[in-house]
């Protein structure tokens, strides 16, 4: 009757072992996952970083432009009135 006892003991054992790997699997496939989408999330921030860094550039162009056509500006409005001084 020994026999008999123990190999129930091990028939629990197991079944509650199966039942502890059925949650570890779930566990790593939710992890997996998780994962997943987090390795996602990190290209779309380093794709959203690129495009940002090109857009800073592009502004940084445009900015130096703007400034130089100002310049250009005031020293044509300085020209006018140094005209417009002299003939008066």
């Amino acid at each position: 009757m020994d026999c008999f006892v123990g190999k129930k003991k091990s028939s629990q054992r197991e079944k509650g072992l199966g039942g502890l790997t059925e949650k570890v699997r779930l566990f790593q496939e939710e992890m997996k996952a998780i994962m997943c989408e987090r390795e996602k999330e990190s290209r779309a921030y380093e794709r959203d970083m690129v495009v940002f860094a090109f857009k800073e550039a592009e502004w940084k162009q445009e900015r130096k432009k703007l400034k130089e056509e100002l310049k250009r500006l005031r020293k044509g409005v300085e020209e006018r009135d140094e005209r417009i001084r002299v003939l008066e």
